[in-house]
């Protein structure tokens, strides 16, 4: 099961996952955010994985076309080699330190 939480806060988008995401739950994710991310040209995106268990290839894949021009993203430890190479994304370890920018 995936769960989605969506806020604005301070001229961010937050984006806070919970759950699996992966083949089976990977269109709820691109129908809930992305497709709001790209309708509403949104800039500054903050997306929280923290609380995301499992996560297959196709999950990744589907995360990663959220990120956009000024996009962080909010990660475990051992989450952080997955997405080390991805362009436009800035790799956090807490929401605050966005806030704190």
């Amino acid at each position: 099961m995936l769960e989605i939480e969506i806020k604005p806060i301070y001229g961010f988008l937050f984006i806070r996952l919970k759950g699996k995401l992966y083949r089976y739950n990977v269109d709820i994710l691109n129908n809930e955010v992305i497709t709001l991310i790209e309708k509403a040209d949104i800039k500054n995106i903050v997306i929280n994985i923290n609380e995301i268990n499992f996560m297959d290839k196709i999950g990744i894949t589907a995360l990663k076309k959220c990120f956009k021009n000024n996009c962080f993203i909010c990660l475990k430890e051992n989450q952080k080699k997955m997405f080390k190479k991805v362009k436009n994304v800035k790799i956090i370890s807490n929401e605050k330190e966005v806030i704190n920018l």
